[in-house]
């Protein structure tokens, strides 16, 4: 048999092929494909290790909206107890300090005055940030399914839509906290992927920059899975109702439906009842009681 060459020499015929070892012309192409084969082959060890770690994310992810949601609505719920209280405080003095034939108009011009401070109060809330005003629900709703308003979820909003419930619910404003905690949650969590976890990808390196692109495929990108979960989780911690938080992502907050998404919301919306709950009694001795509650 003809020795291998590089190049063959001479007319194309069948003879010089018939005498060329064919396992030797191909070997060169045999090689360059094996090693595409082993580059293929890495990549995909490399893409399902990111998508292992991603998934990983995701689910540390839920945990920390969900306890970052329950600390801020036992936050808001101790400052709606204590504004409460010290608004209630000034009306029983104001009863027992009057006289009999003043003290009803006392007790009147009292509670207007006060309710009237707190909600100038929180109106300058919502001058501050303009994005802070009415029940956010709609807003929310829209950045989940597709409108950029990013502006609306910021850390100064979640401030002003913070200090603006507390001012209004226990202000004794005919509000309620439902929709604020919704938009609050839904800060928080656009909060937490903005200040902890993107920066933490970006500091991580190579990795860090895949497996923020892996977080970033659709159809659930992981800053709008912190959103909507925290949105759920701002439910559950303001009514101590988990499944009602559940129900609310996945009817209401979320594009798609997926047996995935349900365990994800639940167990957000869980941590966070939770955690609201004991957050409030370790700082003020609050039990596991709603905010609509304490203000219905």
């Amino acid at each position: 048999m003809a020795p291998h060459k590089h190049h063959l020499a001479g007319p194309l015929i069948y003879q010089v092929f018939r005498d060329t070892n064919s396992l030797q012309l191909h070997a060169p192409f045999d090689a360059k494909e094996q090693d595409l084969a082993g580059q293929r082959s890495e990549c995909h060890q490399t893409g399902r290790r990111e998508e292992k770690l991603a998934k990983r994310v995701r689910q540390f992810l839920n945990i920390l909206v969900g306890v970052s949601v329950g600390v801020a609505a036992a936050l808001i719920r101790i400052g709606c107890q204590w504004l409460g209280d010290w608004r209630r405080g000034l009306l029983l003095q104001s009863i027992f300090r009057a006289d009999l034939d003043t003290a009803f108009l006392a007790t009147v011009l009292a509670g207007i005055s006060l309710t009237a401070g707190f909600a100038v109060l929180a109106t300058c809330a919502v001058v501050w940030r303009t994005a802070s005003s009415g029940s956010g629900i709609p807003g929310v709703l829209a950045f989940l399914n597709g409108v950029d308003l990013r502006g609306a979820l910021s850390g100064s909003v979640l401030l002003a839509k913070a200090f603006g419930t507390i001012f209004a619910v226990g202000g004794g404003l005919a509000v309620g906290p439902e929709g604020p905690m919704v938009h609050i949650g839904a800060n928080v969590g656009m909060v937490v992927v903005r200040r902890f976890v993107a920066p933490a990808l970006r500091r991580m390196g190579p990795l860090g920059r895949r497996l923020e692109i892996e977080l970033l495929r659709q159809p659930l990108r992981y800053h709008v899975q912190a959103a909507a979960m925290g949105a759920g989780a701002g439910i559950a911690a303001a009514f101590n109702a988990p499944v009602a938080g559940t129900v609310f992502v996945v009817e209401e907050a979320a594009s798609f439906f997926s047996k995935r998404l349900i365990l994800h919301s639940f167990i957000t919306c869980a941590v966070a009842s939770a955690t609201a709950d004991y957050v409030a009694w370790l700082i003020a001795g609050v039990g596991p009681e709603s905010v609509y509650a304490r203000t219905s």
